[in-house]
């Protein structure tokens, strides 16, 4: 798994230095977009279907930076005081919805939310391991 995981970011980090306008966060929303998109064209979806796919895509652009924000919180934390007081509930309240979207989905079929929530559960796990493996070539680019 540990090569795996040095892999992709390496894999990431490849494609930086092939495009340098190019941040992570690009590659992450391109990586979600295809896989949303596939999704929704392989179960031959409607208007509705896409609407999700707008819906799941703007959700985890809001969950990236709520990351952020609770990893900045962390860190003032670690050099004083937290300006929110009540930051590390973000996580648990991360994980206990996307628990309730992955039941509803899985009732209600709809299947461009279910891969949101999987590619959601799936965000903190990734974030960890770039900023475990990361190798800092680019530091003036946002992780």
């Amino acid at each position: 798994m540990k090569f795996i995981a040095r892999k992709l970011v390496q894999f990431v980090e490849w494609i930086e230095t092939m495009s340098p306008k190019l941040h992570v966060f690009h590659i992450e929303d391109i990586f979600v977009i295809v896989v949303l998109a596939i999704t929704a064209f392989v179960l031959k979806g409607d208007y509705i279907e896409w609407f999700g796919v707008l819906a799941v895509y703007l959700t985890f652009k809001h969950d990236v930076i709520a990351f952020r924000l609770e990893a900045a919180e962390e860190d003032r934390e670690e050099h004083g005081k937290p300006f929110i007081k009540s930051y590390k509930a973000q996580t648990q309240y991360f994980y206990a919805k996307e628990a309730v979207w992955l039941i509803y989905f899985l009732l209600f079929g709809a299947w461009s939310g279910l891969v949101g929530v999987i590619i959601f559960l799936l965000y903190p796990t990734w974030h960890d391991i770039r900023e475990k493996y990361h190798t800092k070539r680019k530091e003036n680019k946002l992780l």
